[in-house]
């Protein structure tokens, strides 16, 4: 079984390779429709993309406090607000449901990472 330690080395590595994968896709010129199972897939492609970022970054070995959560959450809605203004200029487009699909992403993230802080922290019987 994976224990907490080798997840938090794991996310501590990737972190920023992640993220810079992430910008390189986000502004990777692509066809004008993304393949998926269904419509607008890729709303749902942005959201898995950004709560894994969030969460490889929110895992860091140090204690996370909610200043520091709520930072990053930010950050990185910020980023995918940048991301979005500058995809015109790399023959991708601009769109607003990519910016609320990011930031549903982020605060998902944010949520389980609640989640499983609190799980993580319960004392066995």
């Amino acid at each position: 079984m994976i224990k907490t330690k080798q997840i938090q080395s794991l996310m501590n590595i990737g972190r920023w390779p992640i993220n810079v994968t992430l910008w390189g896709l986000c502004l990777f010129p692509l066809p004008k429709k993304v393949p998926g199972p269904f419509e607008r897939s890729d709303l749902l492609y942005h959201a898995i993309s950004y709560l894994i970022v969030f969460l490889c970054f929110a895992m860091k070995p140090e204690k996370m406090d909610s200043k520091k959560l709520v930072k990053i959450a930010f950050l990185l809605i910020l980023q995918g607000v940048l991301i979005e203004i500058i995809q015109p200029y790399v023959n991708r487009f601009f769109e607003w449901y990519d910016i609320l699909a990011n930031s549903f992403g982020v605060v998902l993230g944010y949520l389980i990472f609640l989640l499983l802080k609190k799980v993580s922290e319960k004392k066995p019987a």
